[in-house]
């Protein structure tokens, strides 16, 4: 991988997922012991924010962050389980079809039809509209967005349209867990 997109990359990430991502990744260890960085007090790990020895990588640092889509290439991605890339300004659902959790909340999303095999997909508070290829997706969160269509949605197991413009829910009869309200 490219050294210069790692330097990008660990430059977005807190102290706490830089360690833990350089310790499941070699090459992200290797620019961790070659910048030297300080070890400061780190807040404990909780249960939930380990992901099955992959890494876990959240850009939200409680503001809007300037994300380029140029540094997170196919080979990083097939490496991440779960990408929080909520209240950022990236636009473009492109290829995460190997992540396992993805959360697009709060971004400027719109395109999602590459995004039929992530298994938590979080689109929450976005502009996306067209859904008809998540269809695949396991647990799915349209609430406040301004998607009208669903009927290509009748495989998803837990299905979140809170504060959506639904009318028709007639063919999700195959849903488990259906929140409208």
């Amino acid at each position: 991988m490219n050294k210069d997109i790692i330097n990008k990359i660990f430059d977005l990430l807190d102290q706490f997922d830089k360690i833990r991502l350089s310790s499941v990744n070699k090459q992200f260890r290797n620019i961790f012991i070659l910048r030297k960085e300080k070890l400061e007090i780190m807040r404990p790990v909780k249960c939930l924010e380990t992901f099955n020895s992959k890494p876990f990588l959240f850009l939200n640092k409680k503001r809007r962050k300037t994300f380029d889509e140029a540094y997170l290439n196919t080979n990083f991605l097939n490496k991440i389980h779960t990408l929080d890339l909520s209240n950022t300004d990236i636009e473009n659902g492109f290829d995460f079809e190997n992540v396992h959790t993805l959360n697009l909340s709060y971004s400027y999303v719109t395109n999602v039809s590459m995004l039929g095999n992530v298994h938590t997909l979080d689109l929450s508070h976005t502009n996306v509209s067209d859904v008809s290829m998540l269809g695949n997706v396991h647990t799915l969160n349209l609430s406040y967005t301004n998607v009208k269509d669903v009927s290509m949605l009748g495989n998803v197991h837990t299905l979140d349209l809170r504060n959506t413009n639904v009318v028709d829910i007639s063919m999700l009869g195959n849903v488990q867990k259906l929140i409208l309200n």
